[in-house]
């Protein structure tokens, strides 16, 4: 009787304490950890069916990981700018309620909203804890810098989205295609003996609103790319140490670059300059041999990865015609924002910007 009563003892305890366990363990039902690109552990629901983005390039880095659907309610920007990719692909986000901008969020909206996860850019631990603590959804960071300058990080970001939205193939099928698109340009500007590399400068490059042709990228994505000669790297004044820097027109006409290119955003204050200072400006090699092109802006709102190597594929048909002779721009540009955004909408853009041209012409 005493073995019986002991063995009936030790069920009840055991049954009593496998209920304990499944009352603790209830919180986190249906919930997963995750370490996000600041290294900060959160428990985030294991299904995510909608999601917000805050700060510069998140929207932009979960559209490329796939997640466009996902998206519930977005910044004020997002519903006004009109030249942003994702937004020309996807043109009912500016339909999704707003939430506010930077320091204006707005937390009782976001709660509203019911997301299952807030992604957010270019922000410190202190700001990711207490926007979670405003709203009570999980927040998780991105990372945000230049993916021409930082191309672990960036693939880090979209790995990390594609892990929490399930969509990792989606996610390592652009990273492949990115590293055979880099491949490829690399290959075409390998150097020999029988390829002259020019020396390039890149002008009108936004920084707080348009700018003139002394604003320059000493590290511009596309240049790297292709492996041109970027003078503003090469002269080492602090005044052109980063994006939206300026040289002085007479450091530019110093640096005298064989090939110049220009981004769109800055057009009319380029041709402003080209009409003001015509007499200096046409001492440069570029203006003298007439070979002043058109690009597009690779930083509206944050970095544009997939206009980088848009970019970087039309400054190749220019800089070595022989290599890139098969490249049809468009075309190109299509196929490149067809794996980013999940649309060829490079006619779009190029109503937004105008056509890859020479300005010259």
């Amino acid at each position: 009787m005493n073995n019986r009563l002991l063995l009936l003892f030790a069920l009840i305890l055991t049954f009593s304490c496998s209920l304990k366990t499944e009352k603790y363990d209830l919180a986190e039902i249906g919930k997963v950890p995750v370490i996000d690109i600041l290294g900060r552990d959160i428990m985030i629901p294991d299904t995510v069916h909608k999601v917000l983005c805050v700060g510069p390039s998140s929207i932009r880095l979960v559209t490329y990981a796939g997640g466009a659907s996902y998206i519930c309610g977005v910044e004020n920007l997002e519903r006004l700018a009109s030249d942003y990719p994702h937004r020309l692909a996807y043109p009912e986000l500016t339909l999704k309620p707003a939430i506010g901008h930077g320091k204006d969020l707005r937390p009782q909206l976001i709660k509203e909203l019911l997301p299952d996860v807030i992604f957010m850019s270019t922000a410190d631990m202190n700001e990711a804890d207490d926007l979670q603590a405003m709203t009570g959804i999980p927040v998780v960071t991105v990372e945000s810098s230049n993916p021409g300058n930082n191309m672990n990080r960036f693939f880090a970001s979209l790995r990390f989205i594609g892990s929490v939205l399930r969509t990792s193939a989606e996610v390592e099928e652009l990273i492949e295609y990115v590293g055979s698109q880099l491949d490829d340009l690399a290959y075409r500007s390998q150097s020999d003996t029988s390829l002259d590399r020019p020396n390039v400068y890149v002008g009108g490059i936004p920084s707080k609103g348009i700018k003139a042709l002394s604003s320059t990228d000493p590290d511009y994505a596309a240049f790297k790319f292709i492996k041109a000669v970027n003078v503003a790297a090469e002269y080492e004044a602090p005044s052109v140490s980063y994006v939206g820097r300026n040289v002085r027109l007479q450091q530019l006409i110093d640096l005298n670059p064989d090939v110049v290119f220009i981004d769109a955003s800055g057009i009319p204050r380029v041709l402003d300059d080209l009409r003001r200072r015509s007499s200096l400006v046409k001492t440069m090699n570029a203006y003298r041999q007439k070979k002043i092109y058109v690009v597009w802006p690779d930083y509206s709102r944050h970095f544009n990865f997939e206009i980088m190597l848009i970019n970087a594929w039309y400054a190749g048909t220019i800089l070595y015609p022989d290599r890139f002779s098969d490249i049809d721009v468009m075309a190109k540009a299509d196929e490149i924002l067809a794996k980013f955004v999940g649309k060829p909408i490079a006619r779009d853009l190029a109503e937004v910007w105008g056509p890859f041209r020479n300005l010259l012409d």
